[in-house]
C-alpha cells in the first residue's frame, strides 16, 4: 500500500504528464485537519480537463492508481448513448417519474409487492452491529434485484461485476477486526 506522500506525489505527476488536465484538487476529509485519520480515508480528487472524451473512451488511465474495486463516471452512460446533458437537463428527465413514497418511504407498501416491501423493511436495523451489516447487505441485494430490472427496462447495461466487487468489498470489511490498521 503506498503512503500517503506517494498518493500525492502520483495524483499530481499524473496530472503534469497529461496536457488535458488544467488543474487537480482534493476535497473530502483529507482537507480537513479536525478529520482524524482512519483506514477508510480515501483520497477525493478532482481532475479539471480541457475535454472529457479521452477519459470515457479511454478508462485505462485510472489504473496508474492500482486496481478498482469499482469506478463511477458521472454523465458516462448518457455520453455513451449520445446525449450531452448538463446537470438541470439530467434533473429534469429524473423527475419525469411523477409518483411520491412519500417522507421516509411511508408510501412505499403502495409501490412493492409485499414480500419486497417486507425485505426492505428489514433494512431498518435496530442499532446492534450485527444487525446493522444484516440490514447492510440485504439492502445491497435489494439493490442488486432492483437496479438489475430497471436497467433492462431503461435500456442500460447493468455492471454485475462492479456490484459483485461491492458486496465482496463489504463483506471483506465486515470480517476485520475491530482494531484493523489497514483494509487490505
Amino acid at each position: 500500500m503506498r503512503t500517503e506522500k506517494e498518493m500525492l506525489d502520483l495524483i499530481i505527476n499524473i496530472a503534469k504528464e497529461n496536457e488535458l488536465i488544467r488543474a487537480v484538487y482534493m476535497n473530502g476529509s483529507r482537507t480537513n485537519q479536525n478529520v482524524p485519520k482512519d483506514i477508510f480515508q480515501d483520497y477525493d480528487i478532482l481532475y479539471v480537463v480541457s475535454e472529457t472524451k479521452h477519459f470515457y473512451e479511454d478508462e485505462l488511465w485510472i489504473d496508474y492508481f492500482g486496481s478498482r474495486l469499482y469506478m463511477q463516471m458521472l454523465g458516462k452512460m448518457d455520453f455513451l448513448r449520445g446525449n450531452n446533458h448538463n446537470f438541470d437537463e439530467t434533473y429534469g428527465w429524473l423527475i419525469q417519474y411523477t409518483c411520491s413514497v412519500g417522507k421516509s418511504g411511508k408510501y412505499m407498501c403502495n409501490f412493492l409487492e409485499e414480500d419486497m416491501y417486507n425485505r426492505f423493511l428489514s433494512t431498518y436495523a435496530d442499532g446492534k452491529v450485527e444487525n446493522i451489516w444484516n440490514a447492510t447487505l440485504l439492502m445491497c441485494d435489494l439493490f442488486d434485484e432492483v437496479a438489475v430490472e430497471v436497467s433492462k427496462k431503461l435500456g442500460y447495461k447493468y455492471n454485475q461485476e462492479e456490484a459483485d466487487a461491492s458486496r465482496s468489498f463489504l463483506e471483506h470489511v465486515r470480517s476485520l477486526p475491530r482494531d484493523a490498521k489497514k483494509v487490505y
